[in-house]
C-alpha cells in the first residue's frame, strides 16, 4: 500500500471518528449564569419532594423548577437567610427536609416559611463549622464531615452531635475526611484526603469495630478520594485523585482501573454514579463525563474497563471542565454540576429526532454545515450535499467514510456547493451545483461527470444553477434549473432538450420542483410562476391552475415540493402559502397554514411515512399531518431538530434502515417516523409565585404593612387579600425538565371564569378588581406533545371587601337606617297629631264663631229701636 493511500486512510479514521454520533441519544439541557443560574460552579445538587431542584454553587442555593431559578443567599443581620453563599453540599433527607453545608455551619431550610434553620458547632466539641459534606443514614439522621475534625452522626431530631476523630476513634485513619457513604448494608464508609478508606459499621451513630473490608487497593497513591458510590451489584467504585477504584463485594477485593485511552486527559475521578440503565457515570477533572458499562454480572471485567464519553449535539464531550457531582432525579434524569460550565441535564426520554451537525472552520470563524441534496447509493450509503463542504459520503448514522471537494483536479466535483441530490432508477447519482452545472457519479472511478451550460451550444445544460433533479417512468431525465428553465438529458448524445417560457407554455425560467402522475405527465413547481403541467401525449406545457383559483390559493406562486399521493391528491408545499392540498378528481383545494396548526407557511419538502402520514420540512421545525383526521403536530429544536430552517427539496427516504432526512441550515435530522411517538409522561403543575400589581411578593413579606403570605405559595392552601390589593397575578410551573418550553397551560378562577382560559406557554394569570369573595384558582398542563392531564394545582383565593362593605358596615347601615326610619316615623307621628290638633281647634273656632252669630240673629227687634238715636 502506497504511504498517501494509507495517510488517507488514518485521515477518514479519524475524521469518522470524530464526526460519529453519540450513542447516548438522550435530550441535553445547559443551564448557566444567562439562564439565572447564581454561579457556574456546581458542587451539590438534589431534588425536594415537590420536584423542585436545588443547586449548591459557590455563591449561593438556586431552586429550579425547569425555567426559573430562585436564589437564596446570606443577608448580614439576617439570621434567617442562608449562613454562608459558599454552599458546599445539599441533601434532601427521607423527611423531604432541605440541608446545607457551608463554611459557617449546617442549616435546614424550612420550606414553609423559606428560612433557614442554623445549626452552630462549638470548636470545644470538635467540630468546626466548616461542614464539607452531608449524607443520609438508613436510620433518617444524618453524617456530615467536618474538614480536619473528622466525621459527626447528627439527630435531626435533638440536634445532638456525635463526632469521631483519630482521638476517639483510633482506627480512622486520618481527620482530613473528605467523602462518607453509608451502603445498603448499614456500612459508613470514609474517605480521606491522604487517599485512605475506612469501613465502619454502626447502630443508631455508635461506631462498632472496623469491618471485614478486604485489603486496600493496591498501589493507590497517597491521593484524595473524592467520592464513593454502591452500584446495584453492591459493589462499591470509589473516585480518586489516581484511578477508580473497584472492590467487588463477593471477592472482597480492591482493583484501582485506570486507562491509557486516547483523549482521555485526566486521572483525577471526581464524582461516580449509576444512571437508570443501570451503567455508571464517572465525572473527570478538566476531562467531562464518562460512561462505563459495567456490565450485567456482579463480577466486573476489569479489562474491560473502558470509558466512553457522553457528548453533546455536535459530537464532542458534553463538558471540558470538571464535573464535580452527579444526581439521579425522580423522573431518572442524570444531573451533571461543573466547575465553570454550570449544570447539564440528560434527560432519560431519548430524543425523537438524531442531529447530525458538523463545523467548518474558515478566516472569518467557524460556522454550522448547512445541508442541501441528498440521496443515497446502492451500498446504502449516504450522500449529503452542502453549501461550501462539497459531499459528505457517510453512513445512515452519519458516520463519514470520505468527503467530496472541489479541487480543481480531473474527476472531482466542481463546486462545493451542491443543492440537489438524485438516485436514478439505474442507481446513478446526480448532484445539482450552485454555479457548476449538473454533476454525474461514475461508481468504477469513483469521479464525477460535469455538464455544462455553454451560452455558444443551445443543446447544453439551460443553466448551471440546478435546484430539482428528476426521473420519470420512461426514464427521462428532467432537471429544473434557476434562471434556465426545464431541460431534459438525452443519455445517448449526451445532450439537452430545454425548456423556457420563451420556446414552450413554462411559466417560469425558475424551476423547484417536479412530479409525475400515473400516466406519466409531470408536475413543473416553479419560483413566480405557479404550477405547470406537461402532457407527455402532446409533449406541451401549459398553466394547470386557473387564474382565479390560483390567485385565491396560490398567491404567492412559489412552489417548492409536490407530492401526488394514492388517493389522487397533488400536496403542494409554498413558500408563504402554507401546505395545498389538491383534490385531482373533483378539483378541490384545502389548506393548511399556522391558523390551522402548520408550524411554518414555507414548506420546504414533503415525504410520505408508511402510515400515509406527511411529514412536511418548514422554517420552524416538522410538521406531520395526518391526512385521514388532518391532525398536525409540530416539531421544534426543544425536540432534537436542527436550529435553523430546512432547506427546499432537502429530503431522503431509507427504505432499507426505515430512516427519513431533511437538511437545514444548522444541520441534517435524521429519524424513524413509526417511533416518533407521543409521549404520556404527565408533569406535575405547581404554583410557584404572587405578585401584586406587578410586584413580586416574598414569604413574610410585607405589604402596606401588612403580611400576605405567611408561608410559601406552594405550601399554601389560601391567599387572602386586601381591597387595595386588587390587581393579583398567580405565577406556576410545569416540572418538565426534559421540555421546560414546550407544553401548554390552561386556568380558571371558579366564580369568575365559566371555561379554562388556554394560554399556551404563559406562566402568569392576572386579575382585576374582582368583587368580594371566595374564589378557587385552578391550572392544568399539558405534556410536551399537548396531551392535557386532570392533575391540576389549586389555591383558595378570598377578596376581602373594602370597610363599608364589611358585615359590621352594614349593620351600622342598618341601625342607622333604623334609627332614621324611627324618628321620621317619630316626627311624623307629630306632624300628625299637630295637623289633629290645629285641625280641632280650627273646627272648634269655626263652632264658636258659628254659635255667636246665631245669638246676635236671635237679639229683640225692640231693644234694637230702643237705641237712642
Amino acid at each position: 500500500m502506497k504511504k498517501g493511500s494509507f495517510c488517507c486512510i488514518v485521515l477518514c479514521l479519524i475524521i469518522s471518528s470524530a464526526y460519529a454520533q453519540s450513542p447516548i441519544k438522550n435530550k441535553i439541557l445547559n443551564y448557566s449564569l444567562k439562564n439565572g443560574l447564581s454561579f457556574g460552579i456546581v458542587n451539590s445538587i438534589t431534588q425536594d419532594d415537590k420536584g423542585f431542584m436545588w443547586f449548591a454553587t459557590n455563591d449561593g442555593l438556586n431552586r429550579f423548577d425547569g425555567t426559573t431559578f430562585k436564589i437564596f443567599k446570606s443577608r448580614l443581620g439576617d439570621s434567617t437567610a442562608l449562613a454562608s453563599n459558599y454552599v458546599q453540599k445539599v441533601l434532601c433527607d427521607v423527611h423531604g427536609s432541605i440541608w446545607v453545608s457551608s463554611r459557617n455551619g449546617l442549616s435546614k431550610f424550612d420550606s414553609r416559611t423559606e428560612k433557614f434553620i442554623h445549626y452552630k458547632f462549638t470548636s470545644n466539641r470538635a467540630v468546626k463549622n466548616d461542614i464539607s459534606n452531608i449524607i443520609q443514614s438508613h436510620d433518617g439522621n444524618l453524617w456530615i464531615t467536618s474538614y480536619g475534625q473528622g466525621f459527626s452522626y447528627f439527630n435531626t431530631k435533638s440536634a445532638k452531635v456525635v463526632n469521631y476523630t483519630q482521638a476517639n476513634l483510633s482506627r480512622l485513619s486520618s481527620n482530613r475526611v473528605l467523602c462518607l457513604y453509608e451502603d445498603s448494608r448499614g456500612l459508613v464508609w470514609v474517605g480521606t484526603q491522604e487517599g485512605s478508606i475506612n469501613v465502619f459499621s454502626h447502630k443508631d451513630g455508635v461506631i462498632a469495630n472496623l469491618a471485614g473490608i478486604g485489603p486496600p487497593i493496591a498501589n493507590l497513591p497517597g491521593t484524595r478520594i473524592n467520592d464513593i458510590f454502591e452500584d446495584h451489584f453492591h459493589n462499591m467504585w470509589i473516585a480518586t485523585g489516581g484511578g477508580l477504584g473497584y472492590y467487588n463485594r463477593q471477592s472482597n477485593k480492591f482493583t484501582l482501573l485506570q486507562t491509557s485511552q486516547q483523549g482521555i486527559k485526566s486521572k483525577r475521578y471526581i464524582s461516580v454514579i449509576e444512571d437508570s440503565d443501570k451503567q455508571l457515570l464517572v465525572g473527570l477533572q478538566d476531562g467531562g463525563l464518562f460512561k462505563v458499562n459495567i456490565g450485567t454480572s456482579p463480577n466486573y471485567n476489569i479489562n474491560n474497563f473502558f470509558l466512553q464519553p457522553v457528548t453533546g449535539d455536535d459530537g464532542y464531550y458534553l463538558t471540558q471542565r470538571s464535573v464535580q457531582t452527579l444526581y439521579i432525579d425522580k423522573d431518572k434524569n442524570v444531573w451533571v454540576g461543573t466547575y465553570g460550565d454550570g449544570i447539564y441535564m440528560v434527560s432519560s426520554i431519548k430524543e425523537k429526532f438524531s442531529k447530525i451537525a458538523k463545523k467548518r472552520y474558515g478566516a472569518s470563524g467557524e460556522s454550522l454545515v448547512r445541508f442541501y441534496g441528498l440521496c443515497q447509493d446502492s451500498d446504502g450509503f449516504l450522500w449529503l450535499g452542502t453549501d461550501g463542504e462539497g459531499i459528505y459520503k457517510t453512513s445512515h448514522n452519519g458516520t463519514l467514510i470520505k468527503q467530496y471537494k472541489a479541487d480543481g483536479q480531473p474527476g472531482s466535483i466542481t463546486d462545493n456547493a451542491i443543492l440537489f441530490g438524485y438516485t436514478d432508477q439505474d442507481n446513478n447519482l446526480w448532484f445539482g451545483t450552485y454555479a457548476k452545472g449538473l454533476l454525474q457519479y461514475n461508481k468504477k472511478t469513483d469521479s464525477f461527470v460535469n455538464y455544462l451550460h455553454s451560452q455558444a451550444n443551445n443543446k447544453s445544460l439551460g443553466g448551471n444553477d440546478v435546484r430539482v433533479i428528476y426521473q420519470d417512468k420512461h426514464k427521462n431525465l428532467w432537471i429544473g434549473t434557476n434562471g434556465g428553465g426545464l431541460c431534459l438529458f438525452n443519455a445517448v448524445t449526451k445532450t439537452f432538450t430545454n425548456y423556457t417560457p420563451a420556446n414552450s407554455g413554462l411559466t417560469s425560467y425558475d424551476v423547484r420542483s417536479i412530479a409525475e402522475d400515473d400516466k406519466g405527465n409531470l408536475w413543473v413547481g416553479t419560483y413566480g410562476g405557479g404550477l405547470d403541467f406537461y402532457n407527455a401525449g402532446q409533449k406541451k406545457f401549459s398553466r394547470y391552475f386557473k387564474p382565479a383559483d390560483e390567485k385565491s390559493n396560490l398567491p404567492g406562486q412559489v412552489i417548492f415540493s409536490l407530492h401526488p399521493d394514492k388517493q389522487h391528491r397533488l400536496w403542494i408545499g409554498t413558500e408563504g402559502d402554507g401546505l395545498i392540498s389538491y383534490d385531482l378528481q373533483n378539483r378541490v383545494f384545502k389548506k393548511f397554514n399556522e391558523t390551522n396548526g402548520l408550524a411554518n407557511n414555507t414548506v420546504s419538502a414533503i415525504k410520505e411515512s408508511s402510515d400515509g402520514s406527511l411529514w412536511l420540512s418548514t422554517n420552524k421545525g416538522l410538521s406531520n399531518l395526518d391526512v385521514r383526521n388532518n391532525k398536525i403536530l409540530n416539531y421544534d429544536q426543544s425536540d432534537g431538530l436542527q436550529a435553523g430552517q430546512f432547506n427546499a427539496g432537502s429530503v431522503l427516504f431509507d427504505s432499507a434502515n426505515g430512516l427519513m432526512y431533511f437538511g437545514g441550515t444548522e444541520g441534517l435530522n435524521f429519524f424513524d417516523p413509526g417511533k416518533v411517538n407521543q409521549s404520556d409522561y404527565k408533569p406535575k403543575v405547581i404554583i410557584t409565585g404572587l405578585q401584586i400589581f406587578g410586584k413580586q411578593v416574598e414569604v413574610g413579606g410585607l405589604d402596606k404593612d401588612r403580611t400576605v403570605l405567611p408561608e410559601a405559595i406552594n405550601q399554601a392552601r389560601q391567599i387572602t387579600l386586601q381591597p387595595d390589593q386588587s390587581v393579583f397575578s398567580i405565577q406556576y410551573a410545569s416540572l418538565n425538565y426534559t421540555y421546560p418550553d414546550k407544553g401548554g397551560f390552561a386556568y380558571k378562577l371558579d366564580g369568575l371564569d365559566k371555561t379554562w382560559n388556554y394560554v399556551g406557554d404563559q406562566r402568569l394569570a392576572t386579575y382585576r378588581y374582582l368583587e368580594p369573595g371566595e374564589y378557587t384558582f385552578r391550572v392544568k398542563a399539558s405534556n410536551q406533545d399537548g396531551l392535557w392531564f386532570d392533575n391540576y394545582a389549586t389555591l383558595q383565593v378570598k377578596i376581602l371587601p373594602p370597610w363599608y362593605k364589611t358585615w359590621w358596615a352594614y349593620l351600622i347601615y342598618i341601625a342607622a337606617a333604623g334609627v332614621v326610619t324611627y324618628y321620621y316615623i317619630l316626627y311624623r307621628n307629630r306632624q300628625t297629631r299637630l295637623k289633629y290638633e290645629v285641625k280641632v281647634a280650627q273646627l272648634s273656632a269655626e263652632k264658636d264663631k258659628e254659635l255667636n252669630e246665631r245669638k246676635l240673629s236671635f237679639l229683640p227687634i225692640s231693644r234694637m229701636n230702643s237705641v237712642p238715636r
